[in-house]
């Protein structure tokens, strides 16, 4: 029986081996994710045996453990202390040069492109967080509804960073070039209200 009651296979004659008796069902039975029971009919005329035995399909093959949840759970843990981590670092760093009052550009900061690459190494730990989370939820979850909509999110970001790590890349190496041309100027004494 299925996991919606549905007969898969009826009326099997199994191999005998003295007095061991079996069968091999072949995998492409067990499509779908959920809970099985065979019922078995045997015997003779003198002996006769019925009864049913229960088993569960899972997408990894494997019941979860509690030991396995633990990793999982400490990975997320990390992940996720490890985004929040970066975001606040990346707060204590300048965002732009230093500069007066009247907007006059003092010093050129380099570690404001530091910025940059700290967002774009905390978008990849949200990817590998989506990533997770969608796997772990189809894997583990009796439906796929919300794994499929983490797997939708970690899809749609995915898309996302194929454009837009290119565009991030040239946008840092334009802000540098930039700010090595203002520092030449500034050195040349060429202004400093840029």
């Amino acid at each position: 029986m299925g996991p919606n009651d549905q007969t898969l296979l009826s009326n099997l004659v199994a191999t005998e081996d003295e007095t061991y008796y079996s069968y091999n069902i072949l995998k492409g039975n067990f499509t779908e994710v959920g809970d099985y029971s065979y019922i078995y009919n045997c015997g003779n005329a003198v002996e006769k045996e019925t009864g049913k035995i229960d088993f569960e399909i899972t997408y990894t093959g494997g019941k979860l453990t509690s030991q396995v949840t633990t990793i999982y759970v400490i990975s997320l843990f990390i992940l996720l202390v490890l985004l929040v981590g970066l975001l606040l670092f990346s707060t204590t760093l300048p965002s732009s040069d230093t500069k007066t009052e009247d907007g006059e550009i003092l010093e050129i900061s380099n570690l404001k492109h530091l910025r940059p690459v700290i967002y774009g190494i905390s978008w990849g730990i949200m990817l590998a967080i989506l990533f997770v989370m969608s796997n772990l939820t189809i894997a583990y979850l009796p439906t796929l509804m919300i794994g499929n909509l983490f797997f939708a999110f970690y899809t749609i970001t995915f898309w996302i960073s194929i454009v837009g790590i290119p565009l991030w890349f040239a946008w840092i190496f334009v802000n540098i070039f930039k700010d090595k041309e203002t520092k030449n100027m500034l050195e040349r004494g060429i202004g400093n209200s840029l």
